[in-house]
């Protein structure tokens, strides 16, 4: 559905029932906490689009165009957590909810020394996806999400280059940590998840489609050229105990030019780089399947802002 009142009203809804979760956890929420800026930048939104015509609304939501990408994104994440663990939080998780909260409220502001809090507010989204798939996700100091399928302890790093350049830094990194921990155990199985919202969105702006066959097309494009640039590096050169890895784009976009109507694709990609004849091969297609058919509280590949 489109960002118009009814919805994004219940979007708020929604968004003002996670913060309340928060504050029920004993977490302190700030007046220059990020997601109030972020609340407030919805709000002024709604009002634009009540009391505006559309050729008035192009021009106000114009101003604020920039934010409102921002804010809708960073608010539907935390939706998409709460959305999951809201009724079985793992106790250990509180720590990383209280982390969420704090960096630069905009990603322009975001650099290598200030990106914890959406470092952890990632882990915690691609903890949310296991949860959904049916698994029982934690928090663990061995890695930064940790979950039991088909009998094996799988551990997750989660990466969010923030340029195209630091890519192969990431996936270095992860395979260096997890190569780590599997000395540790012998029968732990990783996975490597990789965030390229700010790579196909550097600037986090709502991008403009004339429609939906284009911004496919340009998706596919972004998809295509991480494949070409590190497919080899994540099928060939990772630890061998290292079964797969999930990427992630999650981008507002607005179709046929309508100002006011925002929606956000969210595609994942999960791939199985395990040898076919290997006993992990089944293991890991089966967990792959079991995410990819996990929709109760997730957008799918392409799905109105609602």
């Amino acid at each position: 559905m489109p960002l118009f009142t009814s919805s994004v009203t219940g979007f708020l809804e929604e968004f003002d029932q996670a913060l309340e979760w928060l504050r029920n956890m004993g977490l302190r929420i700030e007046k220059n906490c990020r997601f109030l800026i972020y609340r407030a930048n919805l709000d002024r939104f709604i009002k634009i689009v009540i009391r505006k015509t559309e050729s008035a609304i192009d021009v106000e939501i114009a101003e604020i165009r920039k934010s409102l990408a921002n804010s809708y994104l960073e608010a539907e994440e935390l939706i998409y957590i709460f959305r999951a663990f809201r009724d079985s939080l793992p106790p250990a998780s509180k720590r990383k909810m209280g982390e969420i909260l704090g960096g630069p409220s905009h990603y322009d502001s975001e650099d290598i020394n200030s990106n914890h809090a959406r470092n952890t507010a990632f882990e915690l989204y691609v903890a949310a996806k296991m949860k959904n798939a049916g698994y029982s996700p934690f928090p663990t100091p061995d890695a930064d999400v940790l979950f039991e399928a088909e009998d094996y302890p799988f551990l997750v790093e989660c990466k969010r280059p923030l340029r195209w350049e630091s890519v192969d830094t990431n996936i270095r990194k992860a395979n260096k940590q997890l190569k780590t921990r599997f000395d540790n155990s012998a029968d732990k199985k990783g996975l490597i998840t990789l965030s390229l919202t700010r790579l196909a969105n550097p600037r986090l702006e709502v991008l403009p489609y004339a429609d939906q066959q284009s911004m496919f097309h340009h998706m596919d494009s972004l998809w295509t050229r991480f494949k070409e640039r590190y497919g080899e590096v994540l099928r060939n050169r990772v630890h061998k105990r290292i079964l797969g890895w999930l990427v992630v784009i999650r981008v507002p976009v607005s179709i046929n030019n309508v100002t006011s109507d925002i929606s956000l694709y969210n595609q994942s990609y999960f791939v199985n780089i395990t040898a076919g004849n290997e006993p992990e091969h089944e293991a890991m297609q089966r967990i792959i399947q079991n995410v990819e058919n996990s929709y109760p509280g997730e957008s799918r590949p392409y799905t109105r802002g609602q």
